[in-house]
């Protein structure tokens, strides 16, 4: 039989290793030399398992894993993964978790998908992130529900949430959801940071307002003459 070469970068499973006349004990060898690198049981890679392998060979035994948390508030920004991952399955599946990667189980699994994985949609990535710098969390809510059609987008990500924690509705209330631009981010953040309620893309008379103070009633547009006038 012509032997088997193990490829670089290279997600191989129990069951493929043994049809090509690996056994048991050179699998143990190979672990033990540093050739291969057990993700979970029954699953390996070639290479230590990071970034776009680990998630490769998490998706090769688990293709239900749906990535929550840390895990999913990174792949949203596109940010290096940082270990464990974290991820959630449903309710009956099992939650044994390993160091590579923490589980939790949900009766529920609402997710967007970023390319071939399912990832928690951004506010319940920053639900169970609240952890994190206020800062850096509004920045992220904003980037993703941005635009007129990031309210509609949030809401109905928010319909599938059990609850939204008190911290969660601090945020949101202070979240600059649905500008175009970032000044406009900044502007109207700290207007709401001031108490005031600001719409945002709000729609008058068929024209779409950057921001409508309807308490006061005023409309603040923040690139006025270079975005909104004619060309003459």
């Amino acid at each position: 039989m012509k032997k088997f070469r193990l490829e670089k970068d290279a997600v191989v499973d129990t069951a493929m290793l043994k049809a090509n006349g690996v056994s048991a004990h050179h699998i143990a060898v190979l672990v033990q030399a540093g050739q291969l690198h057990r993700v979970e049981r029954g699953v390996y890679t070639t290479s230590p398992p990071a970034g776009s392998l680990l998630l490769r060979a998490l998706a090769h035994r688990r293709p239900t894993l749906v990535y929550s948390g840390k895990t999913a508030f990174e792949l949203h920004s596109e940010q290096e993964l940082t270990l464990p991952l974290t991820g959630r399955v449903l309710y009956g599946s099992s939650d044994t978790g390993t160091p590579l990667l923490t589980l939790r189980q949900s009766r529920k699994l609402p997710f967007e998908s970023i390319g071939e994985l399912k990832v928690v949609s951004p506010v319940s990535a920053v639900a169970d992130h609240l952890d994190q710098d206020d800062s850096e969390l509004l920045d992220f809510l904003e980037k993703a529900y941005r635009r007129k059609e990031g309210r509609q987008l949030l809401e109905r990500h928010l319909e599938q949430l059990p609850r939204v924690s008190p911290g969660l509705a601090s945020l949101l209330g202070r979240a600059a959801v649905g500008g175009d631009s970032d000044a406009e981010r900044k502007v109207f953040r700290r207007l709401r940071e001031r108490g005031l309620v600001v719409e945002q893309n709000k729609d008058i008379g068929g024209y779409l307002f950057d921001g409508v103070i309807e308490a006061a009633q005023l409309i603040v547009e923040i690139d006025g003459y270079k975005y909104h006038s004619a060309e003459s």
